[in-house]
């Protein structure tokens, strides 16, 4: 390093912190291995290793909620953040994605006894017989009544030839 570039801060704490590691960690191993020779000291050293992997445990259980507590927090600004519909229209090949819907799976998941009885119950079943039946009716009546009409002039017509009366004139007086 030259005399005219300043050292990063950060750099001068991680490195003075590895270092102070490093020693802590060489003189722990030294300590240890002293430890382990003294009568009575091993299962205290058992203990702490286990009660480290505990809390070691733990640590990682808190740290991975956080983290997805996190992501999810993240995620939920970044949908809020955007329009997830044009975003789907502007890249997606929806009529691919069409292609690949099986209709029939998802007809087979409908009860089509529960849609009927839906779909009757929408509609004015009664009110379409009767209109129907009264439309029906009327054309009904109108034909019996023009077939009867019909029916009184032919007998009037064969009457008047068998008593020999003048047909009546067409057309009005």
């Amino acid at each position: 390093m030259d005399g005219t570039t300043m050292p990063n801060p950060v750099n001068l704490v991680v490195g003075a912190a590895a270092r102070a590691g490093g020693t802590a960690g060489r003189m722990l191993g030294f300590g240890l291995g002293i430890a382990r020779r003294v009568p009575g000291v091993q299962p205290a050293l058992t203990e702490l290793r286990q009660r480290g992997a505990e809390t070691l445990g733990a640590v990682d259980a808190l740290t991975e909620q956080m983290l997805h507590a996190g992501i999810r927090r993240v995620v939920r600004t970044a949908l809020d953040a955007v329009d997830l519909t044009a975003i789907v229209v502007d890249n997606v090949d929806l009529d691919a994605v069409a292609e690949r819907i099986d209709v029939d799976k998802i007809i087979g998941r409908v009860d089509l006894v529960v849609l009927a009885d839906t779909v009757i119950e929408g509609v004015d079943l009664p009110r379409i017989i009767r209109e129907s039946t009264d439309s029906m009716s009327a054309e009904a009546v109108l034909g019996i009544r023009s077939q009867g009409m019909h029916a009184d002039d032919a007998v009037a017509g064969f009457v008047g030839r068998l008593i020999r009366r003048a047909p009546p004139e067409s057309g009005a007086k």
